[in-house]
């Protein structure tokens, strides 16, 4: 396990490194409220893991033989800087374990920035940078409704051809995370 928390040190990093001009400042506020509201209620008061959302996709698997996700904000980077993605129970216990230390090199407004600096917006949006350029949306005057469209694309990703189909699950994602925000007093 020393090697593959090495590992996530080094490509935190390479990653911090490489998006420095998006990690140190150039993300707003808004922003973060929003992925945090759409993928991690709980990201403020975690440590990496979310218990309370462990035993719940577990009770949906087990009662409901229903998927559900139960990934932090955490565990999304880990995956993403880690590039780990096979469906294994061993990939899922590493991903929380280094989940459980990332708060070790970075602090937690900075776990976010990172993530959404490194996300997969979709086709040629392999980053928030390049999110931004292809939707014409500035990363630091964005309004609430991008920013909310671009949280959206984390779950529904731009295809290289955009459907009416696509585009309404962006849209209505979008929607349903500004009255989550909203309901919450998030922004």
């Amino acid at each position: 396990m020393r090697e593959q928390i090495a590992y996530l040190r080094e490509r935190l990093e390479f990653a911090v490194s490489n998006n420095e001009k998006c990690f140190y400042g150039e993300i707003s506020d808004c922003l973060v409220a929003l992925l945090v509201v759409a993928e991690d209620k709980r990201f403020w008061s975690h440590w990496g893991i979310d218990l309370a959302a462990i035993c719940r996709a577990l009770y949906n698997i087990v009662v409901h033989r229903q998927l559900q996700g139960a990934s932090t904000i955490e565990q999304q980077l880990v995956r993403t800087l880690t590039g780990y993605r096979e469906l294994s129970l061993g990939r899922k216990l590493r991903e929380i374990v280094l989940a459980s230390v990332i708060g070790d090199f970075i602090n937690k407004r900075e776990i976010a920035a990172l993530y959404l600096c490194c996300a997969y917006y979709g086709w040629r949006m392999n980053s928030l940078a390049e999110a931004c350029n292809r939707l014409r949306i500035s990363a630091t005057t964005m309004s609430n409704e991008q920013a909310a469209e671009l949280i959206a694309r984390l779950k529904y990703p731009g295809p290289q051809l955009a459907s009416p189909g696509r585009q309404a699950l962006i849209t209505n994602r979008a929607a349903y995370i500004l009255q989550k925000a909203a309901s919450r007093d998030s922004l």
